[in-house]
């Protein structure tokens, strides 16, 4: 197995969303790194921004804190991850910059409304946002097998010829089954 800092490839639960509904695309977007022509940045920070706040919270809530506590604790982590993913070279103008901050703002807020979000009820119950995985599978029916480890926005994979199978969060458990 190689422990090479180059096979490394980073993964959020969305990328192994991907990488669950579709191998080819997951290997083309995050391990080719494949660029597509309509990939806007204007979007991926403002979903960066929305992930990041929805994290935050999540990491900073007890189960008894007080709704509008968390509320507070949204907007204000909001403010924080939008500044510092905005890029105002994205925008077409001012106004454009204005309208998208509010329509994302908005939805942050209803989200953690202390009047029934379902954010509340998420950050209450998170136990923990990102953890790590890591899985060896065969790969396509080649003799060797692959191993993907997956964390917080992050998934290595290296190669081996190593036919045992196993799949553990660390610390690493073994499985004997053989690979075919």
């Amino acid at each position: 197995m190689s422990n090479d800092e180059d096979d490394i490839v980073y993964l959020s639960p969305s990328r192994l969303a991907t990488y669950a509904d579709c191998q080819r695309k997951f290997d083309h977007d995050y391990v080719q790194d494949v660029s597509t022509p309509d990939q806007n940045r204007l979007y991926l920070n403002q979903g960066l921004a929305y992930h990041e706040t929805i994290e935050a919270v999540c990491e900073a809530t007890d189960p008894d804190d007080d709704a509008d506590v968390i509320h507070r604790r949204a907007m204000d982590a909001f403010d924080e991850k939008w500044d510092a993913h905005l890029d105002p070279d994205e925008y077409e103008s001012r106004a454009h910059q204005d309208y998208q901050r509010a329509e994302n703002r908005a939805a942050i807020e209803a989200f953690f409304d202390p009047d029934g979000g379902d954010g509340i009820r998420h950050a209450r119950q998170s136990v923990a946002t990102e953890k790590w995985l890591e899985a060896v599978h065969d790969v396509s029916g080649c003799t060797g097998t692959r191993t993907t480890s997956f964390g917080p926005r992050m998934a290595s994979t290296s190669s081996t010829t190593n036919a045992d199978s196993a799949v553990s969060s660390r610390p690493t458990r073994r499985n004997t089954s053989k690979n075919t």
